[in-house]
């Protein structure tokens, strides 16, 4: 369970297996003897460190930047609507080119976004819980007045920088 959630950066999980050790810790404590007890602690502390460190790393880096339009985001939008489509299907959604669709999963992947399973030849795409954080706040800014607008505005000043640099 540990594992899992450490590798699908799931942020609840991670944090309701840092709490249950804490209780068990907290109860074994009152019920073993002094030798038992130190080993009981010292595991359940090492896997309470080992909680805390992913939770620190991963709210640390769990902002992502989607570009609204973009590949990644209309591969996001997809998976999230359909979990369990396959690239075939998101090629035909998309309307895009194989390696398009292909570069945006990796980019998704290496986010730790969405989670791709292969069954014989087909791959399957589902959501990370990241994942889903990003559709919700992706959806929620969406539907909020002037959140179009200024993230045009913030397009143009970037592109604008960019230009800049290089003329």
């Amino acid at each position: 369970m540990l594992a899992d959630a450490i590798q699908e950066r799931d942020v609840r999980r991670l944090a309701a297996v840092r709490d249950a050790c804490k209780r068990r810790a907290v109860a074994e404590r009152e019920r073993l003897l002094s030798p038992e007890r130190v080993e009981v602690e010292g595991a359940l502390a090492a896997i309470v460190s080992v909680c805390e460190q992913a939770l620190d790393r991963l709210t640390r880096h769990a902002t992502c930047a989607i570009e609204r339009g973009s590949h990644a985001h209309v591969f996001l939008l997809g998976v999230a609507c359909r979990p369990g489509i396959s690239n075939s299907d998101l090629l035909a959604a998309m309307g895009a080119h194989e390696p398009e669709v292909s570069r945006a999963g990796r980019r998704l992947v290496e986010r730790w976004l969405a989670v791709k399973r292969r069954f014989g030849r087909v791959n399957h795409w589902r959501l990370a819980p990241a994942g889903e954080r990003a559709y919700g706040h992706l959806s929620a800014s969406q539907h909020r007045p002037g959140a179009r607008r200024a993230a045009t505005a913030a397009r143009r000043r970037r592109s604008h920088v960019a230009r800049s640099q290089f003329a």
